[in-house]
């Protein structure tokens, strides 16, 4: 292996490198490396590991971008919680409606599951916007 940072992304089977510290750090400004993926450094045939921690700094967690983010998922939750309400509204003893009971029943758990899914995936987005990926070589 030659000098320089390596890296390999999750699901990669084969390292990418070398790259300088500057290229590194363009990738991880760009997202392409997170704290999941493995990065090391080769200095004379010596291999050193370097950790990618998160700091979240108070400008960017009060940035427009990361409030927008807060907004959405508060949004979901409440239109997610009034769904879930909607459903006490019912009349659960009425034998006419027992299909339309079951359709209700299996929407809600199918919106359940969808919410969950996005807010994991705003939740990412508002961790990359509030917060700084750095390197550490250890």
């Amino acid at each position: 292996m030659s000098d320089g940072y390596w890296y390999r992304a999750p699901g990669a089977k084969l390292p990418e490198g070398p790259f300088a510290l500057k290229h590194i750090e363009a990738l991880r400004r760009g997202g392409d490396i997170d704290e999941s993926t493995k990065v090391w450094k080769t200095v004379c045939g010596n291999v050193y590991k370097v950790e990618l921690g998160r700091r979240y700094s108070l400008d960017r967690v009060c940035s427009c971008d990361s409030w927008g983010h807060i907004c959405e998922i508060l949004m979901i939750v409440l239109v997610c919680a009034c769904t879930m309400f909607s459903m006490t509204l019912l009349d659960w003893k009425d034998a006419r409606e027992a299909g339309a009971r079951k359709l209700l029943v299996v929407m809600a758990v199918f919106t359940v599951v969808l919410v969950v899914a996005t807010i994991r995936k705003v939740g990412g987005r508002w961790q990359k916007v509030s917060s700084d990926t750095f390197v550490s070589e250890v």
